[in-house]
């Protein structure tokens, strides 16, 4: 809806999925999610507050775990951005 150039109005999105419904079948599986006015102002403030906290370089710090990977590698380029 937001899109200037054309005058579309979004009803519903679809996720198609990589993987099979089966392994008997050769059909792949797509899922219809229909949503409403309310949803979409819900993902607009998601938007506007993730957008800021990036720009404020504000990110989730992670579990603090010693041996934890993402945390490791969150800290990591961290130390590259920051020093």
């Amino acid at each position: 809806d937001n899109f200037k150039r054309e005058n579309w109005k979004m009803i519903s999105g679809e996720i198609d999925f990589l993987e099979k419904e089966s392994s008997k079948t050769k059909d792949f599986v797509k899922v219809k999610i229909p949503f409403s006015k309310e949803d979409i102002s819900i993902v607009k403030k998601q938007v506007k507050e993730t957008y800021a906290k990036i720009m404020n370089h504000e990110f989730t710090r992670g579990c603090g775990e010693k041996d934890c990977r993402w945390c490791n590698f969150a800290k990591d380029q961290r130390s590259q951005v920051f020093s």
